[in-house]
């Protein structure tokens, strides 16, 4: 878990536990549209077409019935699903002020970033780092969106993707591959297990990765951090304890990566199906 834990901050945890105050105290990272893909179980465009006055409570976590909070609810009307969602045409959703720090209102139109909530019949934001896209006030509004659409293209096809003309798509593929794979946030609360993702996937992740730069570059994460996501460890990589330049441990990673390409098996969290 510690690996998920270096690249996908997830605060709802500590949000539960704390107070009313706790704005003042968190510096909020909201994450680029990649990164609220990876999170998300459903992806969709639309706009919002009923807002219920009536707020509900429901536990934020399920791990915590007792924490409950009070959730304005919505419906979305689908204009476009880029993952997820197949054969709706609509989605209700529900978020707090408190936690989601979002107030939706009708006739908003933009890009939601949906998971199922673990007791209630409606789904709601991933994370308060993963906020919608809201079409009215963002002048890169299209910009964004394209950049939702390459994420979800690449979960929906990661052969394809890794196979990509362009380096810099396949790197970009790489990523979102890793990070949904050590991610469970997608899933909601519900039981999860770890499966083995196709070898042939797997390969050529390690492929891949083995060129990248080590720092990170743009938006796209760097090997020095990628490269913990591969669960090294589990495929015996031992960590030297003289390492103290960037470029040595550069190498021992990249050497590392080329000589067990084939060897390593990625692992990713599915739900458990009961």
């Amino acid at each position: 878990m510690r690996y998920l834990q270096r690249f996908l901050p997830i605060l709802c945890g500590v949000l539960c536990s704390s107070h009313v105050a706790w704005a003042d105290r968190i510096a909020i990272q909201i994450h680029p549209a990649h990164l609220r893909v990876v999170e998300s179980a459903m992806v969709i465009t639309g706009e919002v077409v009923d807002v219920e006055e009536k707020l509900v409570s429901y536990p934020l976590q399920k791990e915590n019935p007792k924490a409950a909070f009070d959730y304005q609810m919505v419906t979305v009307k689908i204009d476009r699903t880029l993952l997820g969602g197949k054969g709706l045409t609509q989605v209700r959703v529900g978020t707090t002020r408190l936690i989601h720090q979002i107030a939706f209102q009708k006739g908003q139109k933009g890009c939601f970033f949906l998971v199922p909530h673990h007791s209630g019949d409606f789904f709601t934001t991933p994370s308060i780092s993963s906020p919608p896209y809201y079409e009215q006030q963002m002048l890169n509004y299209k910009a964004e969106l394209e950049l939702v659409e390459r994420a979800t293209a690449i979960l929906q096809d990661p052969a394809k993707a890794l196979a990509a003309k362009q380096i810099a798509d396949q790197q970009l593929a790489v990523q979102v591959l890793l990070t949904r794979y050590n991610s469970r946030t997608h899933l909601g609360s519900g039981d999860a297990k770890q499966v083995e993702v196709p070898q042939e996937i797997s390969s050529k992740i390690i492929s891949i990765l083995s060129e990248m730069p080590y720092f990170n570059q743009g938006t796209v994460t760097g090997l020095q951090n990628l490269f913990w996501m591969t669960q090294p460890e589990k495929n015996g990589f031992v960590q030297r304890a003289d390492i103290g330049k960037p470029d040595l441990q550069e190498k021992i990673m990249k050497d590392f990566l080329k000589a067990n390409q084939k060897k390593i098996k990625l692992q990713q969290w599915v739900e458990k199906q009961t």
